[in-house]
């Protein structure tokens, strides 16, 4: 967006054949035991690729009755669990303190009917948690490793790591559990 290279190891093609692969083997597991709502919301710098993604994902899982692949392009998405009103987006076009009232202002029955709120956004790629009256906003860590950019911007040393948040019905934020990356 910005004209921010990026490093990447091995050619566009290879890399989205297995990311699609490792997101339909997740969501296949998933599957089995639960409903999967898989929202897919377009980064800074993939804009193109997630789009690809969330349309092969959509036909691949179009005779699941228990995948719901969100394929909008849209940068803000919402999931109503229960109590919880969690809201996703990247996060590169807006300050995280604007996003509880965004959220208030484009989900109002929904932000009425719950009591547990909670934004998850990834661009900034390092664990950070802001509190607002009603609403959490939490900034989650990035996978990838230190690119050339990041690196001369003195962007370094982030724990790399992926998370799953589980949310009780009835009660919010649950668990976490993580997984570090060397």
């Amino acid at each position: 967006k910005k004209g921010t290279k990026l490093d990447v190891s091995g050619n566009h093609f290879d890399n989205f054949t297995k990311g699609l692969a490792l997101l339909r083997k997740c969501i296949d597991k998933c599957s089995q035991v639960s409903r999967v709502y898989v929202p897919l919301i377009a980064g800074n710098h993939d804009t193109d690729s997630t789009n690809y993604l969330a349309t092969a994902l959509e036909e691949i899982f179009k005779d699941n009755a228990n995948v719901e692949i969100d394929a909008r392009r849209i940068t803000r998405k919402y999931f109503k669990y229960g109590k919880n009103l969690i809201g996703l987006t990247h996060g590169d076009n807006i300050k995280m303190d604007q996003l509880p009232l965004i959220m208030a202002v484009e989900q109002p029955q929904h932000f009425a009917d719950t009591s547990e709120r909670i934004w998850l956004t990834g661009h900034v790629h390092h664990l950070q948690t802001k509190e607002f009256p009603g609403v959490s906003v939490r900034s989650l860590r990035g996978l990838a490793d230190t690119d050339k950019w990041h690196f001369d911007n003195g962007l370094i040393g982030s724990k790399k790591h992926g998370s799953v948040t589980l949310f009780q019905h009835d009660e919010g934020l649950k668990s976490e559990f993580t997984c570090n990356i060397k």
